[in-house]
């Protein structure tokens, strides 16, 4: 079913005789888009409106080989993002007899998105967020869990001290620092990626993501909670219009795009002035990233009966 409208293409997805994924990150690089599901697959496109299936779980989970828990242990990826000619998933696996406990966190690698190397790094941590810049890598999760390396042919992950049990959901670098989000209102900074210290966001709101755009931090969390800051070191509330609840942001082009629960999607020039596209009913948008010339976005349709992906323009 396709909508045409406010010069954008909205196309969903319908699950008919198709199993449809539950997107749980999302990039551009290299000329392609892509995405990960948290059923532990990873899905590319070259234009964002068309989708394909490059690695399934059982690909991913060849790569395992036998271990203390058997050969199928359920696992699921969390994010995904490029750098430097590199593809990163990061996420756990799943004890399957105890829901939601997570075994070990797990970072997948590849070159080309096709074919993906599998590495292990702790026991009971969920890798939820990961991301490049200047010739590195972090990726957070859970019990305050920042894991660091260096850009080069091999990743040697180290542990970064955060200074914190809570569990961290984001990760984002821009203008020569990185900042960490996570929840009760916890916001980490860091100029190396190594040395972090802990800033006061002014919330206890669980923080879900952070993005760099325009020479601004947007950070965005429960109940419509968004942040923002120009050093990522101060910040301060941005009050939106009620029943608007974003999740995800990103910049590019000169504005702001956010997206979030009940089909919100609203934009900005600058993250201070935001304009209501839609919202107040609609699927949950819980992913948005820029490249190739356009914006994607994915999110769940009700009742979990399958995905939405919305590109524009």
């Amino acid at each position: 079913m396709v909508y045409q409208g406010m010069g954008s293409l909205y196309e969903t997805i319908w699950g008919f005789n198709v199993v449809l994924p539950t997107f749980s990150g999302i990039a551009y690089g290299a000329g392609r888009w892509v995405a990960v599901e948290s059923g532990g697959s990873v899905f590319i496109s070259q234009d964002g409106l068309q989708w394909i299936l490059a690695a399934s779980e059982q690909d991913l989970a060849r790569s395992f080989g036998p271990s203390v828990w058997g050969e199928s242990t359920p696992f699921g990826l969390s994010d995904v993002a490029y750098g430097r000619g590199r593809w990163i998933a990061v996420g756990s696996r799943y004890n399957p007899l105890v829901p939601y406990r997570e075994l070990q966190s797990l970072i997948f690698t590849s070159l080309n998105s096709l074919r993906w190397d599998f590495e292990a790094l702790e026991s009971e941590v969920l890798l939820s967020g990961v991301a490049y810049g200047a010739e590195r890598w972090v990726t957070v999760g859970t019990r305050g869990t920042i894991f660091t390396a260096s850009s080069g042919t091999y990743l040697l992950w180290e542990r970064a001290n955060s200074g914190t049990a809570t569990e961290l959901k984001g990760v984002a670098y821009g203008n020569g620092r990185w900042v960490v989000v996570g929840d009760e209102g916890t916001i980490l900074t860091s100029r190396d990626g190594l040395r972090w210290q802990r800033v006061e966001s002014g919330t206890r709101k669980r923080l879900f993501k952070v993005a760099y755009g325009g020479g601004r931090w947007l950070a965005t969390g429960l109940d419509g909670t968004l942040l923002t800051s120009t050093d990522g070191l101060r910040w301060q509330p941005i009050r939106l219009e009620k029943g608007v609840s974003p999740v995800s942001a990103t910049y590019a082009n000169g504005r702001w795009l956010a997206v979030g629960d009940e089909g919100t999607l609203i934009t900005s020039p600058d993250g201070i002035r935001w304009q209501t596209i839609s919202s107040g009913g609609g699927p949950r948008l819980e992913l948005v990233a820029y490249g190739g010339g356009r914006f994607v976005v994915m999110g769940t349709l009700e009742a979990l009966t399958g995905s939405i992906i919305l590109t524009f323009p």
